[in-house]
């Protein structure tokens, strides 16, 4: 449908509103939720959808903090783990539980209606599974709501790609119009990071085993890679009201993050400016542009042969290589090469609200955001000679690499209401149209004749999308609301014309504000609702034409590349306990994917293809998400609020279609068991001869592979208690819980093939000896349990005496102490449960001389005239 044709049909309609907000800018954020993109809110009332909630004191910037780490068990059902604990690289965010066969299925990101660049992994070059997210461009400063929709039950509306749920973010208002003021602040930031990883000593034996000489060293410490890093950051804003009818806010930020590796840094500057008119009290319009740069050097961590923590920690035990290991290795180490990156976006929008009639209220929206992100890879070259020395030489090749990307988007909305209080309804039809463009190019070429290019690359893709969203609403006296409505979308891709429908339905109704309700002060309020929702997900076509194309996998589709399809289903109370001191919200979903891409073995007649890719994948996932909040204590000297998240997931493969998966070796795709789950050969072993030391022989691996467990968390609790002194000093943290999953700890399942004191340490245990010389590498031990209990936040915050301010002209002032990554918890015993080597780019946990996440220290003073 064209979308002249679109604007006609709307036209047409009978256009009425019900339980919209109609100015968002300055509504609570728990009070409205961003249902349609680029359209009206939807009073949160009025709808029966889960949606999760960060408000500005949730967000609160400080130095180093990302939207990621913003959004970790803050919200039950957002699992949010760091890849690393390199500064500048992002989180793997899931959505109620691991989704996705050949790619994860990953959030999209709007920012005030507007689809932003959203890749969470952000690199041309691999440096051991380590990359940027462009979610964590987002300045946090700018940001005033933050609404996470978790499942097709809510971002139906969203269409298609938002099966792995959307995370629109509302940027902060102007001053109100009217208000005759002029609002000033500046803040900075300082800090420090430092590593407190547990590094494992290496261990040789001069000589036989068992009676040999046991050497021990620590290149880690005798030459440390590591420094503590600084942190900084400068900011401010400028907020005005010029009249009654123009207000506009200026809005800037600069940061500098050293990592705990001396060739690690990341630079931040953002730019933001926005106005508000309103000409009369029908009319809003408003504008935005914005401006993000990021510049990152990344070392090479999370790789056994060049990377700073491999050189250290891995090597051969024979003579010669434990005497490099006191000399070689650190210099190797502290010289590893790194890639450089550095993004530029470039934004805009101007969203305008009309409303004629009292019963009638018109939306446009209109945006655009420019991206363009460039990569150096610089490697150096090794050389060893005979002598045992080795060497790092220039570079001889260098790798660069640029992608842009340009999205727009149109979004032309009305709604209106209807009927007496008692029984009102409501029809709402929004137009959306999306554009895409994807342009990328990469060349090797020689540092001595740059014009003689080893290798050149470029490829591009553009997607075009038209939807229609049509919606009809019924309210009845404030207690009862029910939806139904449909989303028709059509979309041009790199497999031609796409026709997709989703359908989705809801309802809730306030079960204690009806008169048969007894008043009850221990349950004083109750709320039940519900919700049904479809969207869908081409992303995992775009991976495998990526696939066919790059001849690593050539591989080709057995029938019609098709768009995954998601529905979900879920049900909620929200509950108000001892008259609303506590508030519970409980929900139970469902959610089935099916038509989902995999791979499978080659078919007959294929040709040279090593495997085929076809659509009969299906998976579901099962869940509860509680979210508490209790204000425990309510002095005028001391309040004490308390607030819980819990979530616990259950992942099934239902359906793979008549052609099996291929067969992973740690990894596979079994039906009645989790994507991705983890599959190794128990072993058993027996000290035959009772001397203490195992060797290969007394160690026996089975043929079979057994199920050994969930690689993403199945179940997931956080606590953040805050405690307000007199009003004057606040103490919070945030403790998160991840639990009900393996890790794979390779780096000491690759240590163990020379180096670590499972194979040389006399009194080591049966257990990690059997682990260390398993003769076949059977793998099973190697997946330890991944549980683990990190204390996220430390905040004290203290507001300076007003006497204090006023010495400087200002109105408030404040400084906070804050403290990150302070502690962690765990019987995982490799390097750091949380992190892995496949960065964001899979639904897999593995421990591959990842960096652990540092610890930081940070104090911020901010200052408002």
């Amino acid at each position: 449908m064209s979308m002249l044709r679109l604007v006609a049909v709307m036209a047409a309609c009978v256009l009425v509103r019900a339980g919209y907000a109609q100015d968002a800018p300055s509504a609570a954020c728990d009070s409205i939720v961003p249902l349609v993109p680029g359209g009206l809110p939807i009073a949160a009332q009025a709808t029966g959808l889960s949606v999760g909630v960060l408000d500005a004191a949730a967000i609160t910037s400080v130095a180093g903090r990302t939207l990621s780490d913003a959004l970790a068990a803050r919200i039950p059902g957002v699992t949010v783990m760091r890849s690393s604990g390199v500064s500048g690289t992002g989180s793997r965010i899931y959505m109620r539980g691991a989704g996705g066969i050949i790619v994860p299925q990953q959030p999209l990101l709007f920012i005030d209606g507007v689809r932003v660049d959203d890749e969470l992994q952000s690199l041309a070059f691999s440096t051991g599974g380590q990359a940027p997210s462009r979610l964590d461009d987002v300045p946090l400063e700018q940001v005033s709501c933050v609404h996470v929709l978790r499942g097709p039950a809510a971002t139906a509306r969203y269409g298609t790609d938002a099966a792995g749920g959307v995370i629109h973010v509302t940027t902060r208002a102007t001053a109100r119009a009217g208000a005759d003021s002029t609002r000033l602040r500046v803040f900075t930031d300082a800090g420090a990071a430092a590593d407190v990883g547990r590094y494992p000593a290496n261990y040789g034996t001069i000589g036989a085993v068992p009676n040999g000489q046991v050497r021990s060293w620590s290149p880690l410490q005798a030459d440390s890679p590591f420094r503590t890093g600084l942190l900084a950051g400068v900011g401010g804003e400028a907020v005005a009201a010029f009249s009654n009818t123009v207000s506009a806010a200026l809005r800037g930020q600069a940061m500098h993050v050293d990592g705990a590796l001396r060739n690690n840094a990341q630079q931040r500057y953002a730019l933001d400016a926005t106005a508000t008119v309103t000409p009369q009290p029908s009319v809003r319009l408003r504008s935005r542009l914005w401006f993000n740069e990021t510049a990152v050097q990344l070392p090479f961590v999370g790789n056994y042969s060049r990377s700073v923590l491999s050189a250290a920690l891995f090597g051969n035990s024979v003579d010669d290589s434990v005497r490099r290991g006191y000399r070689e290795f650190p210099r190797f180490a502290l010289q590893s090469y790194d890639i450089d990156q550095r993004a530029r976006r470039v934004g805009g929008l101007i969203d305008a609200r009309w409303a004629p009639r009292q019963w009638l209220t018109v939306g446009a929206l209109l945006g655009r955001e420019d991206s363009k992100v460039s990569d150096t890879d610089d490697r150096p070259i090794i050389t060893a000679y005979p002598t045992g020395d080795v060497f790092l030489e220039p570079a001889v090749t260098i790798g660069t690499a640029q992608l842009r990307t340009q999205r727009n988007s149109i979004s032309l909305s009305a709604t209106a209401t209807y009927g007496p209080p008692a029984l009102g309804g409501a029809t709402s039809i929004s137009l959306h149209q999306f554009n895409d463009s994807w342009r990328a190019e990469s060349r090797y070429f020689h540092v001595e004749q740059p014009d003689d290019l080893d290798s050149y690359e470029w490829r591009t893709r553009d997607s075009d999308r038209r939807a229609v969203v049509a919606r009809q609403s019924f309210a009845s006296s404030g207690r009862r609301f029910a939806e139904v409505g449909v989303r028709r979308e059509d979309f041009y891709s790199i497999f031609g014309l796409n026709d997709e429908t989703y359908a989705f339905a809801n309802g809730a109704w306030n079960v204690s504000a009806e008169s048969f309700y007894p008043r009850n002060p221990v349950v004083s309020s109750l709320r039940l609702r519900g919700a049904f929702g479809q969207s869908g997900d081409a992303r995992p076509l775009d991976a495998a034409l990526g696939l066919s194309q790059s001849g690593v996998i050539p591989g080709n589709f057995a029938g019609e590349p098709t768009v995954e399809r998601s529905r979900e289903t879920e049900g909620g109370l929200d509950l108000g306990v001892l008259r609303d001191q506590v508030s519970i919200n409980g929900t139970w979903f469902h959610k089935r994917t099916s038509r989902a891409l995999h791979t499978t073995p080659r078919l007959p007649g294929a040709g040279g293809a090593l495997v085929s890719l076809t659509s009969t994948g299906e998976w579901e996932t099962r869940g509860v998400e509680i979210e508490a909040k209790a204000r425990v204590l309510d002095r005028a000297s001391v309040q004490f609020d308390l607030g819980l998240t819990y979530a616990t997931f259950r992942n099934e493969v239902l359906s793979l279609g008549q052609s099996p998966p291929l067969i992973g070796v740690d990894t596979r795709l079994v039906t009645g068991y989790p994507l991705h789950g983890y599959w190794a050969r128990p072993f058993s072993y027996a000290d035959a001869n009772g001397d203490g030391v195992l060797v290969s022989s007394e160690v026996t691996a089975s043929p079979d592979y057994v199920f050994v467990g969930s690689s993403t968390p199945t179940r997931e609790w956080g606590v953040a208690p805050s405690v307000v002194f007199a009003r004057a000093v606040t103490v919070s943290a945030l403790l998160d819980y991840k639990g009900g999953f393996k890790q794979h700890n390779l780096t000491e399942r690759l240590r163990c093939a020379s180096v670590c004191a499972g194979r040389h340490v006399p009194g080591t245990t049966l257990a990690d000896q059997a682990r260390a010389v398993d003769p076949t590498d059977a793998g099973m031990a190697w997946f330890e349990d991944g549980d683990f209990v990190r204390l996220r936040e430390v905040a004290v915050s203290w507001n300076v005496p007003p006497s204090f301010g006023r010495r400087i002209g200002a109105h408030t002032a404040s400084l906070t102490l804050i403290g990150r990554n302070l502690a962690l918890w765990t019987d995982y015993s490799g390097l750091d449960p949380e992190v892995s080597w496949y960065g964001q780019s899979a639904q897999l946990q593995q421990d591959l001389f990842t960096l652990p996440l540092a610890r930081t220290l940070s104090v911020r003073l901010d200052v408002r005239w």
